[in-house]
């Protein structure tokens, strides 16, 4: 995590906390849809007899797919949160 803050409204404007935010996403991203391209790839094999290679091919690029794609918004969606603390004098 980037050491210094930002405004909200500048988060991605950052260059540190836009490779930080980056890197968190692809972490959940490939979290989300790795499991699912592996589920496809098996189906695949399962229920069309495609060669194991193609089926890892196309798994691979559902996978793929899914991590750009949830990347992308998680990148353009990326909303801010704050904390309110009451200071006692």
């Amino acid at each position: 995590m980037p050491s210094h803050p930002v405004p909200c409204e500048a988060l991605t404007g950052d260059p540190a906390w836009l490779v930080w935010v980056f890197r968190e996403t692809v972490w959940l991203s490939l979290a989300f849809s790795l499991p699912l391209a592996a589920v496809v790839t098996a189906v695949f094999v399962w229920r069309t007899g495609l060669s194991a290679k193609g089926a890892a091919a196309l798994g691979l690029g559902v996978g793929l797919v899914l991590t750009v794609a949830t990347v992308s918004y998680s990148i353009a969606a990326a909303t801010c949160g704050y904390n309110l603390e009451q200071v006692h004098p």
